[in-house]
């Protein structure tokens, strides 16, 4: 029971999954037996579940595990759960003995030395927390009655803290994130999640949004807001489904112009609790600013039929700068900057960077 209350206690007091992850498989392994394990948790939002803890596990083979092998386990890891386990089901073992002329027993689980496991699901009101899977060798026999037994009394406990743990983070991040945008009444802020979906939005914003589309705004739709001020969400959006939250450490920033006024637009990511579950969300912060010098180059640019974006990248090779530089000062991925530069070679025609500056400037 002493490890029990440990694992409570973590799962209680954290927001970190990886350490929560670590914490009840290292537990788990202790009182259960297992010489290898894994923690899965839920991939934020897309249905199924990632590895986020392993220990003793040859990465090489769990690579071929996700890429191939996972379609022959009647475990089901990697994908979501259809329904809700009963108390029976939360604790599953499996005993690979009628499987060991198959293709998955020899070249995946034999090298491995795997031939029990013992999966328990960490089953919450609104759907699957977590799985712990715990490995052993067919020399150190299947997972003993009273492990399973103890097991299936030990974690619907821990389910239910870590389901009371995450609402309660969820509630002081909600909290914190309506106090960020009242403590900002001048700035307009428009809160959603990477769907669309607008999750809030102050008077300040409604007001900015109805200047520029000339209307007043009562219920503000994502139709509402104009796409200069979406465009860096978009981006940012896409990039984090490609390649995580690493590149979306810094926010981006934009001015937009119209004949409404002049506009400083940050959008950046406020939440992204990878693995917990959560939907990422993202801000999106409005000021009015005094209206600020056009670039040489924009009477020209207006004849392209450019997005803003693509102006500014042009604007920027113009300058004579690299993708690096550009990346920087404008706050996204080089792999944005070169798709916006792909984008405005198209749209004007040319195919390198010499021929737009003189496109660009003689035009």
């Amino acid at each position: 029971m002493k490890d029990l209350f440990e694992i409570i206690d973590v799962v209680q007091s954290s927001d970190d999954d990886r350490l929560i992850g670590k914490k009840i498989i290292d537990t788990y392994q202790k009182l259960f037996g297992g010489e290898q394990s894994v923690f899965f948790a839920p991939d934020d939002g897309r249905g199924g579940f990632t590895d986020i803890i392993k220990n003793n596990i040859d990465e090489k083979l769990n690579r071929n595990y996700k890429e191939y092998y996972y379609r022959f386990d009647p475990l089901n890891l990697m994908h979501k759960n259809v329904g809700e386990a009963s108390k029976a089901d939360i604790v599953r073992n499996i005993d690979y003995e009628s499987c060991r002329k198959s293709e998955y027993y020899n070249d995946f689980l034999s090298p491995q030395k795997i031939h029990y496991k013992l999966l328990a699901i960490l089953q919450g009101r609104n759907g699957v927390l977590g799985k712990i899977l715990l490995l052993r060798s067919r020399k150190s026999g299947n997972f003993s009655e009273s492990a399973l037994r103890d097991a299936k009394e030990i974690t619907p406990y821990l389910a239910n803290a870590l389901e009371n743990n995450r609402a309660k983070n969820e509630l002081e991040r909600k909290n914190g994130l309506l106090q960020m945008i009242e403590n900002n009444l001048g700035t307009g802020i428009i809160l959603l999640d990477k769907s669309r979906r607008i999750i809030h939005v102050n008077d300040r914003a409604r007001e900015i949004c109805g200047l520029v589309k000339k209307s007043s705004i009562e219920m503000m739709n994502v139709q509402d807001i104009h796409p200069a001020f979406m465009e860096d969400f978009s981006d940012m959006a896409e990039e984090l489904d490609a390649f995580g939250s690493d590149v979306l450490s810094l926010p981006r920033r934009r001015v937009f112009r119209n004949d409404a006024g002049s506009f400083s637009v940050q959008s950046k990511l406020v939440h992204d609790r990878g693995g917990s579950g959560d939907s990422p969300l993202f801000m999106i912060n409005i000021d009015e600013v005094d209206r600020i010098a056009e670039p040489a180059a924009e009477e020209h640019l207006a004849t392209f039929n450019l997005s803003e974006r693509e102006k500014e990248v042009a604007n920027q090779v113009v300058k004579g700068l690299h993708n690096a530089e550009i990346a920087r000062n404008l706050y996204i991925s080089e792999v944005t900057v070169k798709k916006h530069l792909q984008n405005v070679f198209q749209k004007t025609g040319v195919d390198n960077r010499a021929a737009l500056v003189y496109a660009l400037l003689s035009s």
